[in-house]
């Protein structure tokens, strides 16, 4: 009797085993993460350079067995851009895409998304960032209002507070520094 409630109890701790390391693979991780650093903004249409501020207010959520695949839920808010700082509007929820260019040190992920007001989009942005998801380089515009001939695009680099180490960044992450 007592070697047949050993091996219940050995069974037992497998099972347990198992489904702890499932859940550990599949249940998402949520990680709250408030950033907020220094960046610079560059209109593309006249290459002006301003400083601004760049914050990252929601959390992380990802699941261990696709660690690459992490979504963001929350706020991404470039203070110069009043757009992004929509109380009700924000869309979030959106998930980065690993793209991996020539050798293994190369990964970028980016995600794409949009700002909203109720019945419009009022500016969509693309987001890339390095694999530790500490550098960022957003493209964005001002979304509807390009239809009605505005072309106010700017791309915000962070944390950078200069052109230098904006150029730095983007070597880093694998993007082209914009031209003037």
């Amino acid at each position: 009797m007592k070697e047949e409630t050993k091996k219940d109890l050995k069974a037992f701790l497998i099972w347990v085993l198992a489904a702890a390391i499932i859940a550990f693979l599949f249940v998402p991780m949520k990680k709250e993460v408030y950033i907020e650093s220094p960046a610079i903004m560059i209109d593309t249409e006249t290459g002006e350079i301003t400083g601004t501020t760049l914050v990252l207010d929601g959390e992380w959520v990802w699941k261990n067995i696709l660690p690459f695949d992490k979504k963001f839920d929350g706020k991404i808010i470039i203070d110069s851009l009043e757009y992004t700082d929509m109380e009700d509007g924000f869309l979030s929820d959106f998930s980065f895409i690993k793209q991996r260019f020539g050798g293994e040190e190369e990964i970028v992920k980016y995600a794409s998304f949009f700002y909203n007001s109720p019945g419009s989009v009022d500016g969509h942005a693309t987001v890339f960032t390095d694999k530790d998801m500490k550098m960022f380089y957003i493209h964005t515009s001002p979304g509807s209002a390009d239809y009605l001939g505005n072309d106010e695009y700017y791309i915000v680099i962070a944390p950078a507070e200069n052109e230098a180490e904006a150029k730095e960044i983007c070597e880093k992450i694998g993007i082209a520094y914009p031209e003037k």
